[in-house]
């Protein structure tokens, strides 16, 4: 006998609603459209000591990220790649 299970579908992350995600705390007003580089964490660029990503909190010590640079926001790895389709960033690789 063949049981035949739920399958979910993936929603994509255009059409996802992230209202209700933890991590979106109005990061659109400042987040959306912006170009990032993808660098190592940097302690010495970091600004007011914020040493988190800006969705997640998760500690960027010498981790790969995406920066903003012209207001210093940090961006995980994961939290970039989940947020990429609805912030719609570009990228430059560090130099």
């Amino acid at each position: 006998m063949m049981v035949k299970h739920d399958e979910k579908k993936e929603v994509s992350p255009l059409m996802r609603d992230y209202r209700g995600d933890w991590r979106i705390m109005g990061q659109e007003g400042y987040l959306m459209n912006k170009h990032l580089i993808h660098r190592r964490f940097d302690r010495g660029i970091c600004r007011d000591d914020f040493l988190q990503c800006e969705f997640c909190w998760d500690s960027l010590d010498d981790k790969m990220c995406y920066f903003e640079p012209n207001k210093q926001y940090w961006v995980c790895e994961a939290c970039f790649r989940e947020f990429l389709p609805y912030f719609h960033w570009t990228v430059e690789e560090d130099k």
